[in-house]
């Protein structure tokens, strides 16, 4: 849903925050997310953050571009589509995300 907030000299567009907006806000915030660190964990957690934001997309507003996503991870667009695409999930893979997994489908 779009919205357009009228000022008298300028047209700002103002965007709905849907709870997926503010799931992903909770996560990245509570996980460090954002931070730039090269621990497996850490990886791991990103990626499956990534996937799950790319397998439900359409139920994005503000973060609904993989540049706002970008934004809100604090890193490149080429880093998500990283994680996306080919990045292999480490050994303990099952293990490390087994938190974050939880934390999201509780929230849902």
């Amino acid at each position: 849903m779009r919205k357009t907030k009228i000022t008298k000299t300028q047209h700002f567009v103002v965007y709905d925050t849907t709870q997926n907006d503010l799931l992903a806000e909770l996560v990245v915030s509570y996980f460090d997310l954002d931070q730039k660190n090269r621990e497996q964990i850490l990886q791991d957690e990103k990626q499956y953050f990534v996937l799950w934001w790319s397998d439900n997309q359409k139920s994005f507003y503000k973060y609904k571009s993989i540049t706002a996503l970008a934004e809100l991870l604090k890193c490149h667009h080429a880093t998500v589509i990283h994680h996306m695409r080919t990045r292999q999930g480490t050994l303990n893979y099952l293990e490390n995300v087994k938190d974050i997994s939880d934390f999201i489908k509780g929230n849902r």
